[in-house]
Formats: structure tokens, sequence, C-alpha cells
């Protein structure tokens, strides 16, 4: 994968000082405040709070791979520090690494995109990036919070040649996605919410990415979050399938294992997307108007979104001869991966039943209580049917649900052998199913074992 590329030039501008071994053709890849999230070759960013100071993390973050720090000239350098390591002395971080920022991103230049809502903005993102390419190189940011370090790690790990950078917003809170907005003052905002109705405390939130952004900007918006926009200061383009959406659905229908659908006065041409994703096509209408406002051809954006298959999404997908679908996820470990993966289980297609299977390693990370009870019990809910808890740790999703009075059917076992009956059952059904865990082989062996019956 492609890195950034941060020379000394750049550094220097940002630093008073630079100390330690630093060739004229020194170059990192990236920049990270979190020392222990540092990938080999980039720099190393201590943050300073009330109760926190990264400065006496320094040697995690070089044991993880840290090529160079900042360091705040007024803090006395560890004696453990090894001689020559690359420091760059600065009196103000936050202000030294937000110039490195700004100077980072008028040299590459990018077109500055935004994509904010609830957790189908990671599809939205995705369909985005295969309808522009490769017309157009695109870097996602990770989720930004509104924290400025979290806007410089954004743009500082932008490889060279990117031509749009896309900043996921989360839209939880209102105070985070102003700042957001004002930080990355996109040109161009997507906001994504699978129905206004369900979310609308998160479509006012993320409504309001339009008050950092210039009267010039664009910002496309389901048509049935128009109601909720007062005095639009840029130009709002709607999607969805009402009659006075710009960008409006027609002709849904099933074929061949894709859903299949017409945006009205876009030529005439039929987009696809997996069939897993019939209840996602409104935001491919969106990605239709993004698209088209980049100057991209509707061809070469319906040929991008067909090459769009679970994988893409991040999952891996098993189907049974009896019409069930398992799901294995790649975002184990952080909050909005299973913010992400437990929306898609609620809205993937049309199932009989939806069901999640968790047992002691659904998390990567060591489990946390409090994280179980604010966001499982809170994302476990209507149209998921059933819940199945494996081991001692995977019962406290059970407590938290049972504590919430958020009642599923299924049942809670110590072991996988004696959830066999129950997870049997499941796959001969019409059902779909997530299995967070750290026993995806046994599963694939019984999905193989009923689909050789």
């Amino acid at each position: 994968m492609t890195k950034a590329h941060l020379d000394r030039r750049l550094i220097q501008k940002a630093a008073k000082e630079i100390q330690g071994d630093v060739p004229l053709t020194f170059v990192a890849s990236g920049l990270k405040t979190d020392p222990h999230k540092i990938s080999p070759g980039e720099i190393f960013a201590p943050v300073v709070t009330k109760d926190y100071d990264g400065h006496a993390f320094i040697e995690a973050a070089i044991e993880n791979g840290a090529s160079a720090s900042f360091w705040n000239e007024q803090i006395p350098l560890p004696n453990t520090l090894e001689s020559g390591f690359p420091l760059f002395i600065t009196d103000d971080i936050a202000a030294s690494v937000k110039q490195m920022a700004e100077d980072y991103l008028f040299d590459l230049d990018p077109v500055k995109a935004a994509v904010t809502g609830d957790y189908t903005r990671d599809v939205t993102k995705t369909m985005l990036k295969y309808a522009v390419e490769p017309m157009y190189t695109i870097h996602e940011s990770e989720d930004m919070d509104g924290n400025e370090f979290t806007y410089a790690e954004a743009v500082l790990s932008m490889p060279p040649g990117t031509d749009i950078l896309l900043f996921n917003i989360p839209a939880k809170s209102s105070e985070a996605v102003r700042k957001a907005g004002k930080l990355s003052d996109p040109s161009l905002a997507i906001v994504s919410i699978f129905r206004v109705d369900e979310g609308q405390e998160e479509a006012e939130n993320a409504l309001l990415i339009e008050e950092g952004m210039k009267a010039s900007g664009t910002t496309i918006i389901d048509g049935d979050a128009a109601r909720l926009v007062k005095d639009a200061k840029t130009d709002l383009i709607t999607y969805g399938f009402n009659e006075e959406d710009l960008f409006r659905i027609t002709n849904v229908r099933e074929e061949e294992q894709a859903a299949v659908f017409e945006i009205l006065g876009v030529r005439m041409l039929d987009y696809k997307l997996p069939l897993l994703l019939s209840q996602h096509v409104k935001f491919a209408s969106a990605v239709v108007g993004a698209g088209l406002h980049l100057g991209v051809g509707a061809e070469r954006i319906q040929a991008g979104l067909e090459k769009i298959t679970a994988a893409e999404l991040d999952f891996e997908s098993f189907a049974s001869v009896h019409g069930s679908v398992l799901l294995f996820d790649g975002e184990q470990g952080s909050e909005s991966g299973l913010a992400y993966s437990l929306g898609m289980l609620r809205h993937m297609h049309r199932f009989e039943r939806r069901a999640l299977i968790v047992d002691e390693g659904f998390q990567s990370n060591p489990l946390n209580s409090k994280f179980i009870h604010e966001v499982v019990a809170d994302e476990i809910r209507f149209p998921i049917t059933d819940v199945i808890t494996v081991g001692e740790k995977a019962f406290w999703i059970r407590d938290a649900l049972n504590k919430s009075g958020c009642e599923r059917a299924g049942g809670h076992y110590a072991t996988h052998h004696e959830a066999m009956n129950e997870l049997e059952s499941l796959l001969r059904s019409n059902a779909l199913i997530l299995y967070r865990g750290a026993n995806k082989a046994l599963l694939k062996q019984i999905i193989k074992e009923l689909n050789s019956r």
C-alpha cells in the first residue's frame, strides 16, 4: 500500500529545531498520536492533556516502529532514549502538527470530501471508491471526531497522488460533526442515514457538516432529510425514492443474485449491487450523484458498483443450501466496527431471522464490560431476532441484554459443542447470521457438512 511522504523540508518548516540523525533524505510514512498504533516509519506526536502526557510513552512508540518524534522543548528527555533518535523540537506540538498538515495538504491539493451519518457511511464510502476509481484515487480517513490531532493524522497519512481526501465523520455527536466539518472544510459532503425516521438525531447531527463548508460546496442528502434543513448554505442535491429527488431510484428488482435498479434521468442504465445490499440501493444513488458531480461518467460509475462484493464491505460470506447466509466480519476490535457490523446484520436484504453469535473471541482486545454494556446492548435491536452466546465472557452480552430489557431468542452455552443443535437449526432456516468470535473454522465446517448432505 502506498504511504504518505513526509520529508525533511516539510518537517523543518513545522519544528523549531531538529535533533538526532536526520539525513536530508529523511522521509516518514505518516504520523500518529497513539504510541500503540504507530506503524513502522511513522512519526510519533505526544499529546498532552490534563490527565495524560504522551511524552512518557516515547519508548513504546519507538518499540512499535516510530522513526522519529515531536518533542516539547520544556520536557526533559528520558535517559533511556537512544542517542541519535530523530526528534523534532517545538514549543507547541499541536500547532506544529497542524502547520505540517496544512503544508502537506497545500502540496498535494486533493479535493476534500466527507461522508457523515450512521453506520451506512462505510457502505457509501466503499461504493464511492469503486465508482470513481481508476479516474480518481481516494484516500479514506479513519473515523474523525473533530479533534485537531485526528484531523492532522488523516491529512498526514495521504499518499502522494491522492485526488480525493475522504473524511469519515460519525454523526453521534452534534459538536463533533461541527468541529470535524470546520476542520476538514469539504467541498463535497454526503449525508448517509439508513432511515431518517429511525435515526433523526443522527440525521440532524450529520446535516451540521454544512456549517463548516463554503457556500460554493455541495451537500448530497437523503430526500427524507431535506425537511430537516433550514436555511441551507451550500447547494443541496437529494437522492432517494421521492418524486422530487434529483437522483430518484426507480424500477428496483432482483436478478441473478443482484439488486438491480435505475436512476431516473441518468441515461437508461441498470445499476447492480450484491443482493445482500438490496436495502442499500439508496446510497448507490447518492454515489451516482457524487460521481457525476466529480465529472465521472455514468457508465464508469455503473461498472464500478458492479465490482462490489461482500469482501469489499469487509465481510466473508458463506451460503447454506437452505437459504441461510453466514457472515464473518473483519472489524473485531473497534466500537465503530461493531456498530457497522450489527447495522449491516439488521438491514442486509430480507431474512426471516437475523442472528448474532458471539464467543470469547468476539474482540481482539481484552474484553471490557463498559464497552459491552454501552455498545452491544444498544446495537442489538429489531430486527435482530436471535442472540447465541458461547463462553463465560460472552455471557456479559447476555447479561447486558437482560438488564436493558432487550429479550431475544437464543441461548447461552459453555461450549460450541453444546450450542451445536441451535447453530444447525439457524443454518437450516432462512437466516442471516453474523459470527463474532475466534472459531470461524468450526462454523465453516458446519456449513460445509450441511451443504454436502
